[in-house]
């Protein structure tokens, strides 16, 4: 039996994620009989996109695998042995880890943008990000900074039906916490390191997707990929979410 999902976005689009609050509702095509549910008393909604999903679909959090306490691990031991810099500190994680997806052109677009190959897809394709939001201390006469770390991330089906996913590139923009007062410099200084970092991390971390794919998957055959905002689960599911923070990698099995 499949199932309907219905998400109701609170931004514009359903590409520029954000909150959204979602319904689902198991569907029998053959019966005559009405079913129905409802979701009330929304804030401003301003998209609404419905999902039949079908049987046998299998559904992952990407953000349940990047906050995995390995992966967490990881990523604060790369913050620690960061190179040193005088003024200002070692980057601190600061909360979870967070999935979610942007067009190909707005990641483009992004300040501090490397990626492999930018005619890898239209403008208008969605790309899955993964970002890791930090803060560094700094010493009192300079501005303390944040940053976001994303790194770009495709999921795709090849010719035999097995998932694969592929490290498009990584964008990493740091900014004064306090814009009133100067850096001299800083906040470049620790977007080149983290840029560096990432660089010679990258074929680590495609490793480390490769992993948690295969475990995922089964190393079974599938008829199609797609990615939905939230968990992925449809039973018990929050009604309110947020896709710059969750996402769910699906999987449809071959018949």
């Amino acid at each position: 039996m499949s199932t309907i999902s219905v998400f109701a976005f609170e931004r514009q689009f359903q590409q520029l994620a954000g909150p959204f609050h979602q319904i689902h509702m198991q569907s029998d095509c053959r019966s005559r009989q009405l079913a129905w549910e409802a979701m009330w008393s929304l804030p401003a909604v301003q998209a609404i996109v419905a999902y039949v999903r079908p049987d046998g679909e299998i559904s992952q959090s990407l953000s349940a695998i990047v906050n995995q306490q390995a992966v967490l691990d990881f990523v604060d031991n790369q913050f620690a042995t960061a190179p040193a810099n005088p003024n200002v500190q070692r980057p601190v994680r600061r909360g979870p880890i967070r999935t979610s997806y942007k067009t190909w052109g707005d990641a483009l677009a992004t300040p501090q943008t490397t990626v492999t190959d930018p005619n890898a897809h239209q403008a208008w394709e969605l790309i899955n990000t993964i970002a890791i939001d930090f803060h560094c201390n700094t010493n009192w006469f300079i501005s303390a900074l944040n940053g976001t770390i994303t790194i770009y991330v495709f999921y795709f089906l090849d010719a035999g039906g097995h998932p694969q996913v592929r490290i498009e590139g990584f964008s990493d923009p740091v900014w004064d916490e306090q814009p009133w007062r100067p850096d001299f410099g800083a906040a470049g200084q620790v977007s080149a390191a983290i840029a560096r970092g990432l660089v010679n991390n990258q074929p680590f971390l495609q490793f480390m997707l490769n992993n948690a794919l295969r475990s995922f998957s089964g190393g079974r055959v599938f008829s199609d990929l797609y990615v939905l905002p939230g968990t992925g689960v449809t039973v018990g599911a929050p009604l309110d979410d947020n896709a710059d923070n969750n996402v769910a990698l699906c999987l449809v099995p071959t018949a």
